[in-house]
């Protein structure tokens, strides 16, 4: 099934170019099999599971687009202003996969 998830211009390039690979989010947006489009190119899900955001901040960090723990965290801070970072929130790491044109 085709859905729909939003996504900040800043992680356009890393996108397409393979480098993001991950996006957490405070709820399930798919599941594995979905595709949803984005910057010109069709992604697919390839799996989805629940994590506490430090480890998305320690282990994930860079499938999520971002050099350091703290480059993560800074951006978290910033998409949610009202509950900033909590580690200990457990959220929704979709993993995908850009697909060939």
């Amino acid at each position: 099934m085709e859905i729909k998830i939003p996504f900040r211009k800043e992680f356009e390039d890393d996108m397409n170019l393979g480098i993001k690979t991950v996006t957490s989010r405070t709820k399930r947006y798919g599941v594995a099999g979905d595709t949803f489009k984005a910057f010109g190119s069709k992604f697919l899900i390839k799996y989805v599971v629940k994590l506490p955001l430090w480890m998305v901040a320690q282990y994930l960090h860079r499938a999520e687009g971002f050099m350091s723990s703290d480059g993560f965290i800074f951006c978290w801070k910033q998409i949610y202003p009202r509950e900033g970072y909590d580690p200990t929130q457990v959220v929704y790491v979709h993993f995908f996969m850009r697909l060939k044109k």
